[in-house]
């Protein structure tokens, strides 16, 4: 097993048309929760979703953070499924690393499957495996970025994204402080330790808080930034967009009236809250890339009527959102 998936994804899948994402606001269907904690886990969350066969077809490996009674985190996996119903009744166990929202893919270039996240030795670490299905084969961590918030001593890098544009590995992040973080490297240096990041987006806290994802539209020359905000009626994730990763990014969705996601728009009658996630990918890999077309949020919801305890001590679950209104393919 471990040769094959050290092998499964050599090039990127090329594109020549696509969806491009919605011009006039965001319409979703909600799957309901799809799983619940096991072990005695108050909740789980920080979900990272990743094709194992690296075209989207197969089965998906479903990774994240849990918390238990004691508010205490740290990291699990899905056994692998192939339908979202299958989550239910998958084994959820608890890998090797005890850290927090992990991001994974399959990094073609050294032909390694790169798991980053939160916590550990470092502000930012990695781990590595020739098989990711394995809960207990993760490397030991090493230092991704440690470098701080530039302009915030009071706040510290949260919620590590990663993609490549073929030349360049990039880093985003937030800070629970209002501000969206970018820094780069050269992809021949990668994985490695990320120089200082800059500022490219600013809001008030509430409005850029956590949980930044990156993504790169399928097809267009679009990519596509999406950040958890603290709005009126719960969590929801707003979206920016640039045409490269060095670029300007733009608002392209609003707050809570009319955000990427929410619950004005996901159509969720089980959680309010649109909570730290993961955009369905069409690949494994570095690419990041997502289909305009059929696009769909993994994501934390939080049961109808919330929760009284402390952040750590909310019963989070999964859910999915599919998107009801794409733009027609400009194929």
């Amino acid at each position: 097993m471990k040769a094959s998936f050290s092998t499964v994804l050599l090039a990127a899948i090329v594109v020549e048309a696509g969806c491009p994402l919605p011009k006039n606001g965001y319409k979703w269907k909600d799957s309901g929760s799809l799983a619940t904690p096991a072990h005695g886990w108050t909740g789980i969350k920080d979900f990272s979703v990743v094709p194992l066969d690296g075209n989207n077809t197969g089965k998906h490996l479903v990774l994240g953070s849990y918390t238990n009674s004691a508010g205490s985190y740290s990291s699990f996996q899905f056994d692998p499924v192939s339908d979202w119903s299958q989550l239910k009744t998958a084994s959820q166990n608890q890998m090797n690393t005890a850290t927090v929202a992990p991001n994974t893919f399959y990094f073609t270039p050294k032909k390694i499957w790169v798991t980053a996240q939160e916590w550990g030795p470092a502000q930012f670490s990695y781990c590595t495996s020739s098989d990711p299905t394995n809960p207990k084969g993760w490397s030991g961590l090493k230092t991704l970025y440690n470098s701080g918030t530039p302009g915030s001593s009071s706040s510290s890098p949260i919620d590590p994204a990663l993609i490549s544009d073929g030349t360049n590995m990039w880093l985003f992040f937030g800070g629970d402080n209002g501000h969206v973080y970018r820094t780069s490297m050269p992809v021949g240096q990668f994985p490695g330790q990320f120089p200082a990041a800059t500022s490219i987006l600013q809001d008030s806290t509430y409005n850029l808080f956590e949980a930044v994802q990156i993504y790169k539209v399928a097809g267009v020359q679009q990519y596509l930034l999406i950040v958890e905000c603290i709005g009126s009626q719960g969590r929801i994730f707003r979206s920016f967009t640039a045409t490269s990763l060095g670029g300007t990014f733009t608002a392209q969705s609003g707050l809570s009236d009319k955000p990427f996601a929410g619950a004005v728009n996901s159509g969720s009658s089980w959680s309010k809250d649109v909570s730290s996630g993961d955009i369905i990918r069409m690949v494994n890999d570095e690419t990041m890339q997502i289909d305009g077309c059929n696009l769909q949020l993994f994501y934390q919801g939080l049961p109808a009527g919330g929760s009284s305890k402390s952040y750590n001590l909310q019963p989070w679950q999964p859910g999915l959102l599919t998107l009801t209104n794409p733009e027609p393919d400009q194929g």
